[in-house]
Order: structure tokens, then C-alpha cells, then sequence
């Protein structure tokens, strides 16, 4: 589970790196998401994520903070579908309504997020990195 947990890490640290270099780009591919359908589809990734995260929390160098993460990842996917489409394109369109530095700021914070969780999956606390003993 821990591969699991890093390649899904690996792959939000690849999608909010596409967010910062294209910030206007992924705001019209998530606005063709922005469907009843659509939102239940992201409602489910959502909790397929955290449920990587908190099942594979144990194998990770900050095992408490990673399922934390998978908990409030998993509570965002379940209130995903009962946002609505309305409000959920209100959001979207206030945040890219704040312009591209603020949007690109948001992204770098995500960047920095998910890439704390590759790092906790990459090793296991009390263990030396460099050393196979």
C-alpha cells in the first residue's frame, strides 16, 4: 500500500505542479467537471485517496499527520456531491476571479503539501535513508 500511497502522491504533486504553470488551462478542464456526475466522480477520488492515505499511514515517516490528511480528504469527497454545482462553479470562478498570482500561489502551497506526502512515503521513520542495514 505504501507504493500506492507514493505513486498517488507522486501523481497530485505532477497535477498541482500542471496547476502552477497553467493555472487558466486547468480552470476550463474544471469547469467540464463542474456536473452532477462530475462531482460525484470527484466526490469518489477523494475518498479513494484518503483511503490510500490512512491505509497506508502506518508505512510512512509521519504515520498521525498523513492519516489526518487521508481523514480530511476523505470527509471533503463525501460533502463533494452535496456542495452542488452552483456553489462548487462560484468557488471555482472566486478563485479564478483572484488572478493568476493568487492562483498560482494556492498551487505552490499544494505543490509543497503533496510534496510533504512523497517525502513520508519515500522512507519510514527511525530508519537511516542511506543505509540498507
Amino acid at each position: 500500500m505504501k507504493s500506492v500511497a507514493l505513486g498517488l502522491s507522486v501523481l497530485m504533486v505532477v497535477a498541482c505542479l500542471v496547476v502552477l504553470a497553467a493555472p487558466d488551462t486547468v480552470v476550463g478542464i474544471t469547469q467540464a467537471w463542474l456536473t452532477p456526475n462530475g462531482l460525484l466522480a470527484i466526490g469518489a477520488l477523494r475518498v479513494v485517496l484518503g483511503l490510500v492515505l490512512v491505509v497506508g499511514a502506518p508505512a510512512s515517516r509521519a504515520p498521525m499527520t498523513v492519516r489526518m490528511l487521508g481523514g480530511v480528504v476523505i470527509i471533503a469527497g463525501l460533502t463533494t456531491p452535496w456542495l452542488g454545482v452552483d456553489r462548487a462553479r462560484a468557488i471555482v470562478d472566486w478563485w479564478s476571479g483572484q488572478g493568476v498570482v493568487t492562483m498560482r500561489v494556492s498551487a505552490a502551497c499544494a505543490v509543497a503539501l503533496t510534496g510533504l506526502l512523497v517525502y513520508a512515503f519515500t522512507g519510514k521513520s527511525g530508519t537511516s535513508m542511506g543505509s540498507n542495514r
